[in-house]
């Protein structure tokens, strides 16, 4: 069981990490927040607004002063990896699960 948690850990965060940057890169090269795969990214990163919203409340204000990347980041990509990692966990146990019990009948 501890490989199965680890192996959702590190999928919810490559998971969060990679969603993270798809929105950031959209952003940068297009400058739009209209077009039709935005919605999407933005509702699977509402973990990660929310607890960055609460722990940095210049967002709200407008401010960037004590809101640096450097802060924001890496709680946003942690507080998204902690939703997805637990959503995560009951697939790869049961993908593991099947796919272990398929070895051993071969």
């Amino acid at each position: 069981m501890k490989r199965t948690a680890l192996l959702s850990i590190v999928l919810g965060t490559a998971l969060a990490a990679m969603l993270w940057l798809s929105l950031d890169a959209s952003d940068e090269i297009f400058q739009s927040r209209l077009l039709p795969w935005i919605p999407s990214l933005i509702y699977a990163q509402e973990a990660g607004f929310r607890v960055a919203a609460r722990l940095f409340p210049c967002q709200k204000e407008g401010f960037d002063t004590g809101c640096e990347a450097y802060k924001i980041i890496p709680v946003f990509i942690a507080s998204d990896a902690v939703v997805y990692s637990a959503i995560l966990l009951p697939i790869v146990h049961f993908w593991r699960t099947k796919w272990f019990k398929r070895c051993q009948k071969e």
